[in-house]
């Protein structure tokens, strides 16, 4: 019995080892420029609501890096692939300077890209820029 588990684990062992890389990559088809509007969203601040106004916003996925753009604040970083799935790669943006961290929902299909928001702002869908 034992002779038939090791060469059994030591087959299985690669499998294991790669199926756990982090080093996954989006294709260059899914590289560019992404906008679209984020909607407006109430922020409370211990007993005040404020009211955030829609804002635009834009996301430029590169080989080497990220930029997200809200109207007039601009943040550069990196992004590495969670998972991919058949349907779609999940995405995690860090930026430079600041613990801020988003996530990216980047569907195969369509020329589309989700931005789930950090609370308490909204998702926002984004949609790619032609060159």
């Amino acid at each position: 019995m034992l002779k038939q588990i090791i060469p059994l684990s030591l087959m299985l062992l690669p499998s294991v080892i790669w199926g756990q890389s982090t080093d996954l990559k989006i294709k260059k088809k899914y590289l560019g420029t992404y906008q679209g509007q984020m909607n407006a969203y109430y922020l409370t601040d211990g007993n005040t609501t404020f009211e955030v106004e829609s804002t635009t916003c834009k996301v430029q996925l590169k080989s080497n890096g990220i930029s997200l753009e809200l109207d007039n604040i601009a943040k550069e970083g990196n992004y590495s692939v969670l998972f991919s799935t058949k349907e779609y790669t999940v995405l995690e943006a860090n930026y430079d300077n600041t613990p801020m961290r988003d996530r990216f929902i980047l569907p195969k299909k369509g020329k589309v890209l989700t931005r789930e928001g950090l609370t308490p702002q909204p998702n926002v869908t984004l949609n790619k820029v032609k060159k």
